[in-house]
């Protein structure tokens, strides 16, 4: 089987509530079409509750979605360097 590359993809992060004044920021590639999908697709992942804030950043280009090996319909953890 023959996995596809994404043909649409975004930044996205996820701020977490640990604890009074206590966050956390995970970051993530989404490979979904709009905005809302990514919102979505992350609010989906394990860890991530209704009063976390979910912030989609920016579009990736093709080059971004080639040079990250992002696959369709994927959401994956990454860390910015």
């Amino acid at each position: 089987m023959v996995e596809k590359l994404a043909k649409f993809g975004w930044r996205a992060e996820a701020i977490i509530l640990m604890g009074p004044g206590d966050k956390k920021t995970q970051f993530f590639l989404v490979a979904r079409e709009t905005e809302a999908e990514v919102e979505a697709a992350v609010r989906r992942m394990p860890g991530i509750y209704p009063e976390d804030q979910v912030i989609v950043r920016a579009s990736l280009s093709q080059w971004s979605i080639e040079a990250t090996n992002l696959l369709v319909d994927e959401v994956r953890l990454y860390v910015p360097s």
